[in-house]
């Protein structure tokens, strides 16, 4: 709630939110990332028309004073580079979670640079030095071009600002190149118009990026868990999946931390619930305390117990991580009369590590640790019980207990 204030503040104020090149942690950028990238391959039909609308009109103009084979040439180029951002549109819509946002970012750029050359050619092959309204028209349907693209371009706007420049770029330069007072104020007079359109387009950008970054915000409120200020249950499920299918393609293995607090309901019927409620506020705060890498997540699984995923972990870092939170709880010292393993508030805490191959599930996982925990309160709680493919001696997967 204190960010979703902060950034209603920042739009009263004025000021622009954070951009994704500030230091803000990784899910808020990649957030960020995918959302702009959603945004500008959202229709790709429209932006296909418009440039093939652009084109014919400046074909139908110039048509009186160069050859048309020229200009058939120059359509087929420009259809071509326009069909090619429609086949990427397509890809990423069909393909949108095999593969980093980054990688549509750089597809989408070369796309976009190609089709700014595409047009910048025109000043290069259409500019009739002789007719003032040929040049006229080239102008207009190359400024409109770039004031149309600053909407679909808003949410990277230095993109735009290079498209102007290759469009618009040459343009100019043969203007002042021409010599003469008239054409060089002319050329002045373009430069000033790119200024406009790009103060329109950063406008555009910052009204954006003021939405996205709200709409992460209220996101996230949805993702945490009101008790405990960590992951919900809704939020654990998105991480999972999403580290999951990141740990396939980089063939890395995945650990998972089912942590459930000893005896809890005993501790609810004596100490009462909202001695409950704090106590369980009090062992959220400790296993974070733990995980100091951003890519981990805490969630609260549900009622008492907890889940830790790590992406990238081994056995014996998940092992290791294991401990420190059965440690950091037991440092708590929380009083618990009722419980039978000590006299203070324990966890017991089933660890399982998988690397996910096309044949493996992500229910296998969950399962491999929901039964390690099982275990570990099964052979006398306060302990952290590891599942392992093939387990050895009965009891050489259980840890042993720091007295």
């Amino acid at each position: 709630m204190r960010t979703l204030i902060t950034h209603l503040n920042r739009i009263i104020e004025g000021r622009p939110p954070v951009s994704d090149d500030a230091p803000e942690n990784r899910e808020r950028r990649e957030f960020l990332l995918a959302e702009r990238i959603r945004y500008v391959l959202n229709d790709p039909t429209s932006s296909l028309m418009t440039n093939m609308a652009l084109g014919m009109v400046l074909c139908f103009l110039l048509k009186p004073m160069f050859d048309v084979a020229r200009l058939l040439i120059w359509v087929a180029c420009l259809l071509m580079a326009c069909l090619l951002r429609v086949s990427l549109a397509q890809l990423y819509a069909k393909h949108a979670d095999k593969f980093p946002s980054r990688y549509w970012m750089r597809l989408y750029f070369a796309g976009t640079v190609l089709s700014a050359l595409v047009w910048s050619s025109t000043s290069l092959f259409f500019f009739h030095t002789g007719s003032f309204d040929l040049q006229v028209y080239l102008v207009a349907i190359l400024a409109g071009l770039v004031h149309g693209a600053g909407h679909s371009q808003a949410p990277f706007r230095r993109l735009h600002v290079l498209y102007a420049i290759i469009v618009m770029g040459p343009l100019i330069f043969r203007f002042f190149a021409m010599g003469s007072f008239f054409y060089g104020t002319f050329a002045f007079t373009l430069i000033f118009l790119f200024a406009a359109l790009s103060i329109s387009t950063r406008r555009m950008h910052r009204i954006l990026m003021w939405s996205l970054d709200m709409r992460y915000d209220m996101s996230q409120l949805a993702l945490i868990d009101a008790l405990t200020g960590v992951a919900n249950r809704r939020h654990f499920d998105i991480f999972i999946y999403q580290e999951w299918r990141k740990a396939q393609r980089e063939d890395t293995p995945m650990a998972m931390l089912m942590v459930d607090v000893d005896f809890f309901k005993l501790y609810n019927d004596i100490y009462g619930h909202q001695r409950g409620d704090q106590c369980l506020r009090s062992i959220a705060r400790a296993i974070s305390g733990v995980i100091h890498r951003p890519s981990d997540l805490v969630a609260r699984y549900g009622g008492e117990e907890f889940s830790v995923i790590l992406p990238n972990t081994p056995l014996r870092g998940a092992m290791k991580i294991a401990e420190l939170i059965r440690q950091e709880v037991g440092a708590l010292f929380i009083e618990h009369r009722k419980s039978t393993v000590a006299h203070y508030v324990t966890v017991s805490v089933g660890v399982a590590v998988i690397s996910p191959g096309q044949e493996n599930h992500l229910n296998e996982l969950v399962s491999a640790a929901d039964e390690a925990l099982y275990k570990a309160k099964e052979t006398g709680r306060n302990r952290i019980y590891v599942h392992l493919a093939e387990p050895r001696e009965e009891g050489s997967n259980v840890l042993p207990v720091s007295r």
